[in-house]
């Protein structure tokens, strides 16, 4: 398997954009991204959400988790049909179902995928969405320490997806709160700064308040993101293992006319949630 997806590592790379550039084509995508979990429950931990879909859908009507998200949901759908690919020789699919479901096990990290309070618009913090997900990584990535256990078989796929969902509800209060506490304690006037990239001026986060948010974290960023590369290289591993373990070439995986949903489609203004998920 690691030859084979670092022989690929370059198209699985180009392809894991897809899953945002679809939200541009379809009106089905987005619920993908993300979970309001405090529409079902009001505080840690889950523990009445119904995880398997059938039954939630039975309960909850699709219509309903369309409107407040499915990423628990449709990750497990995703590792489903990878493992189908898998047992199918089907190495085109293996490649972009594999590429998705890394983009989504990303999104299932991160906290503020798991609240209707996703970019700080309830409480007057309207940015911190990109302000966690971009602008910290953008700063101090290069910190991160990314010491990554091997990639192990998960037994129960169901419960592995949603224990990772949980913990990134838990966290979303002390993303907001701590944001909050760094305002406080930096002073509001610090918050922004203009920065000059390519030929545009922008309005952007201060790098010092950046990085006493950053601080006040605890190298939160850096912990979903370990969290959501060892999510994503185990289910690729789990699919693999439960499609019979294939045989997998070292060789490149030609993906039809080279292209990505990317490469036709032109970006354009997205209102509402799509702007921050």
């Amino acid at each position: 398997m690691h030859s084979f997806y670092r022989t690929n590592i370059s198209t699985l790379i180009r392809l894991s954009i897809n899953p945002d550039m679809r939200r541009y084509v379809s009106e089905s995508e987005a619920p993908k991204h993300y979970l309001d979990a405090d529409h079902y429950e009001d505080c840690y931990p889950l523990d009445t959400i119904v995880r398997n879909y059938k039954q939630a859908k039975e309960v909850y009507s699709l219509d309903t988790m369309k409107k407040y998200g499915m990423v628990p949901w449709n990750l497990q759908f995703v590792v489903y049909r990878l493992t189908e690919s898998f047992m199918n020789h089907d190495l085109e699919n293996v490649i972009k179902l594999s590429a998705d479901l890394g983009h989504y096990a990303g999104d299932l990290n991160v906290p503020l995928h798991a609240t209707h309070n996703y970019n700080g618009q309830l409480t007057g913090q309207q940015g911190i969405h990109g302000l966690w997900e971009s602008r910290l990584p953008e700063l101090f990535f290069e910190t991160y320490r990314l010491n990554l256990a091997r990639a192990h078989y998960i037994s129960n796929i169901n419960h592995a997806i949603w224990d990772s969902f949980e913990e990134s509800f838990r966290l979303k209060d002390s993303v907001l709160q701590l944001e909050l506490k760094t305002r406080d304690k930096i002073g509001i006037s610090s918050m922004y700064a203009i920065e000059n990239r390519g030929n545009q001026t922008v309005r952007t986060y201060s790098v010092s308040f950046c990085d006493a948010y950053q601080k006040q974290l605890n190298r939160m960023v850096e912990r979903r993101l370990v969290a959501s590369i060892e999510l994503t290289s185990s289910l690729w591993y789990t699919a693999w293992v439960n499609a019979g373990q294939p045989i997998l070439p070292d060789s490149l995986v030609e993906i039809g006319h080279h292209k990505t949903i990317a490469d036709s489609v032109t970006p354009r203004k997205i209102k509402g949630r799509f702007e921050s998920h």
